[in-house]
Order: C-alpha cells, then structure tokens, then sequence
C-alpha cells in the first residue's frame, strides 16, 4: 500500500470543501449540505488532514502518517482518529462515493415490522379487551413460545 499522492490528496481536498460548501448558483452563500452532524465532522476533519498533507508550507507535508498524526492531536484526538483518517481519505481519493457515514442504529430493527408476529400481537390485544397497556404487550412478549417461534432470546 502506498499513501496518495499530494494532487490526489489536493483533488479530494477541492471535492471535500464542495461536499462541506455546496454553491447555490445563484449570488453569494452556500446551501445547506444537508449532512448529519457526524459525518460532517468526519468530513471536516478530513478536510484538515487532506490540507495538511498537501500544503507545502506545513511541516508534515507529503508525510502520510505525520499528517495524520498531527491533525488528529490539533483535534485534540489520538491515535484511533488517525487511523481513521487515513482510512476515510484513501477511501474518499479511491472513490468519491466513499463517505464515512454515521451508521449508528442501522443495525436495529423493530421485531414488529415483522407481520406475522405484528398480527399475532394485535389479535392478542383484541381478545384482552376494551382497557389494554404496555404491559400486556411485554407479557405477551416475554412467553417462551412467542419468544421460541420468533426467535427471540429475550
């Protein structure tokens, strides 16, 4: 593996701040770029590194893991923040499409999305009567052959 080069790093520089500062095309300003707050600072933070390791004023310029390494620490972050952003940007310069988006709670999903159970609680909650709450709900819930059926552990 090798670091990218200092134009590649300054391409994706330029494509970082148009992502960051989309122009309105019309007068002065930029739009919203409609990112949420994570992943703008990773881009931001990016951004520092990518300027740091393409500017030849600074002193780490052209050194991949000292840029690294300094950006992360002028972020008041260590070693695990410039890891990261070597990984961010050599995916970013390798492909624009590359984004270090926030995947927090993509791994959940509501096991009453699921039909067959949705509509076995529902006819549970039927036959409960005119009064029911949430506790009907997680009784139902915690049997052990609803559980076994679905699969569920707890």
């Amino acid at each position: 593996w090798q670091p990218p080069t200092v134009v590649a790093a300054k391409i994706a520089y330029e494509r970082i701040k148009l992502i960051l500062h989309p122009s309105r095309g019309t007068g002065k300003g930029y739009k919203d770029p409609k990112l949420d707050l994570l992943l703008q600072g990773r881009l931001e933070a990016m951004k520092q590194f990518l300027w740091v390791y393409s500017n030849s004023e600074s002193k780490t310029y052209n050194k991949w893991t000292a840029s690294s390494v300094e950006t992360a620490a002028a972020l008041g972050k260590g070693p695990w923040l410039s890891r990261r952003l070597w990984e961010w940007s050599s995916a970013f310069i390798e492909e624009e499409k590359n984004l270090p988006f926030n995947i927090y709670g993509t791994w959940n999903k509501s096991r009453i999305d699921d039909k067959d159970l949705k509509q076995e609680v529902l006819t549970h909650l039927q036959g409960i009567g005119k009064y029911i709450c949430a506790a009907d709900i997680s009784h139902y819930m915690a049997r052990r052959n609803v559980r076994k059926r679905y699969g569920m552990k707890r």
